[in-house]
């Protein structure tokens, strides 16, 4: 099997940390000692994990690990945990109550009043002559489809 040059820059990560089984790790090592692109390109990596290397012994200092681990906690708490939290601080909670209290001190506020429930008519120019239409208290309203009277329908045949 013959490497190519887009084959071994595919599968430079896995020369550089020795990933590769011994077959293929012995083809790309041979194509990299007689490639200059791809030896550039494996010096880079190699150069690249070399600097990283020594980053991962330094310790941080205590209080910026304990505030990492803050951060990190405060991330995967779930979302009502999140709205406890904020129910819980002062400011935050008088916006809430607030959010509440205003509409309904608005609706209360801004509804027409209702008249009791047997309050008298006023004395409106709209009121002054009843319709015809309108029954008053204790009568019966008319009918409205004269000539109507639904026992005399006959019922359509079932099949």
């Amino acid at each position: 099997m013959t490497i190519h040059c887009e084959m071994v820059r595919d599968h430079m990560h896995e020369l550089v940390f020795d990933e590769l089984d011994s077959e293929t790790r012995a083809q790309m090592v041979e194509h990299v000692t007689q490639c200059a692109d791809c030896a550039l390109e494996h010096a880079r990596w190699s150069l690249d994990l070399a600097a990283i290397g020594p980053a991962w012994e330094v310790e941080p200092p205590e209080h910026v690990a304990a505030l990492l681990r803050r951060k990190v906690e405060r991330a995967f708490v779930p979302w009502w945990g999140r709205a406890l939290a904020m129910m819980r601080q002062p400011v935050p909670a008088y916006g809430v109550i607030a959010a509440f209290v205003i509409p309904l001190v608005l609706w209360s506020v801004a509804r027409p009043p209702v008249p009791p429930p047997h309050a008298p008519v006023s004395d409106s120019p709209l009121s002054a002559a009843p319709t015809p239409d309108v029954a008053t208290v204790g009568e019966v309203p008319p009918p409205r489809v004269v000539g109507y009277d639904a026992r005399s329908i006959v019922p359509a045949p079932v099949f």
